[in-house]
């Protein structure tokens, strides 16, 4: 079967790029089962599989080599599920045989560092998020762990033959092999992940002393190589010649595919942060569109608070010029009238002086009287422009109250104008920086 139809049969995640790489090294690079490996590899032997992730490897293993069982051990809950769905869907139930355990130099219980962006870099060493330049955030799981050895005697697996040992376990290849040196006795290939910054090249060389071993040049932060080792007493001179130049070969060949596989993976990311940048200044142009509606709302705000002014101002020139003088005019009107009374009473007390004396007493009270109520008009007079002095004091504070409102409008437009501005050199600036990155 091809590697197209191989790759088509896996249940992947989708929220990741995790499963894809997976899927992408194990089957169409074919990181691990080399063609020069095939015929060192027996048949009908057992197959471990450890650190099987999804099953990927596992059911490439069972599908090529078919083996007498493969033994995939997973210890991550979700991962271990993934594992069981894809042995179910390519039909491998009993063939393949999921064991959620994790595998160690020695027994008990261990946390398990959870990569929350790479369900393939979870870890048995925390210390591995600090030698990664991601920086990921982790969780954490506690895990049963064992040793290979342990395990396989008490499954009475202790005799049986493994043709092949498939290792990738971010960084706890060392304990584990160091746990499975039995194992590891009947074991007839090996191939697995290195990563050099947490187990070097000659601790693995020790552990695999009765191997030929090739490890390839190691690349990213953690220094991951791939190896393969076959077992040296099936080397012939011959054999042992082109082990090495296969092997070789190989290397160069995964090295030029991960740097091919590395450069389509920074375009995407590159495509999807022009994406994003295009997205952010399509933002920030409806911002600026925004803000410009809202700057024109402003000054239709602004214009008609003007035209409210306006219309304030001529009610008070109507009111100065209407109400205040007509009433002015008929306090004189009435001041005049009664005055014109007045006067005509004193003639007609001049009058009456000749009269009779009990007339004139008469005639000084109704003078009196009358001098009286003219006093009153007169302060009703005073009262009266007093209070129009009063009004008119409260129509201009009216005014000034409406024009100080109109300062305000004008000093937020203008604060807004300001901030806009900024908002305009920061987007400049933004675009002229992420122009310069991709540059």
């Amino acid at each position: 079967m091809s590697a197209t139809d191989l790759r088509g049969r896996f249940i992947v995640r989708t929220d990741g790029p995790a499963d894809d790489w997976v899927v992408a090294e194990i089957i169409d690079q074919n990181c691990y089962l080399k063609d020069f490996l095939l015929d060192y590899i027996p048949a009908d032997g057992l197959v471990l599989d450890i650190g099987a992730h999804i099953g990927v490897f596992s059911v490439l293993a069972a599908e090529r080599l078919r083996p007498r069982q493969v033994l995939a051990f997973e210890p991550e809950a979700e991962n271990y599920s993934y594992l069981q769905q894809n042995i179910a869907r390519n039909n491998f139930i009993g063939r393949i045989e999921p064991i959620a355990i994790g595998l160690w130099s020695e027994e008990g219980q261990l946390p398990l560092h959870l990569e929350a962006e790479n369900s393939g870099g979870h870890s048995l060493f925390k210390a591995k998020a600090e030698l990664e330049t991601t920086r990921p955030s982790y969780q954490e799981q506690v895990v049963e762990v064992t040793t290979l050895d342990h395990w396989l005697e008490a499954r009475n697996l202790g005799a049986e033959p493994i043709s092949l040992l498939k290792i990738d376990t971010e960084g706890a290849e060392g304990q584990i092999l160091r746990g499975g040196q039995a194992a590891l006795a009947r074991t007839e290939v090996v191939v697995g992940e290195l990563h050099q910054a947490l187990v070097k090249r000659p601790q693995l060389l020790e552990l695999l002393n009765e191997f030929e071993v090739w490890v390839s040049e190691p690349f990213g932060a953690l220094a991951t190589s791939t190896f393969w080792a076959i077992r040296r007493s099936r080397l012939d001179p011959q054999g042992l010649a082109l082990f090495r130049q296969q092997a070789h070969v190989g290397s160069l060949e995964d090295s030029n595919w991960h740097l091919k596989y590395s450069s389509e993976a920074l375009r995407v990311q590159l495509e999807a942060t022009q994406d994003k940048l295009s997205k952010a200044l399509l933002w920030e142009r409806e911002k600026e569109a925004n803000a410009q509606a809202e700057i024109a709302s402003l000054q239709q705000h602004l214009a008609s608070k003007e035209l409210e002014l306006d219309e304030l101002k001529n009610w008070v020139a109507q009111k100065e010029a209407v109400t205040v003088q007509a009433q002015i005019a008929s306090l004189h009107q009435h001041l005049a009238a009664k005055e014109l009374e007045l006067n005509s009473m004193q003639d007609w007390r001049a009058n009456k002086e000749e009269q009779d004396h009990r007339w004139q007493t008469d005639l000084t009270e109704a003078l009196a009287a009358k001098t009286q109520e003219l006093q009153d008009i007169q302060d009703l007079m005073a009262s009266k422009e007093a209070e129009t002095s009063r009004a008119f004091a409260g129509l201009q504070e009216a005014l000034r109250q409406k024009e100080a409102e109109i300062a305000a409008l004008l000093a937020i437009v203008h604060d807004y104008k300001e901030a806009l501005a900024s908002k305009e050199q920061d987007l400049i600036a933004f675009l002229a920086s992420n122009e310069t990155t991709k540059q």
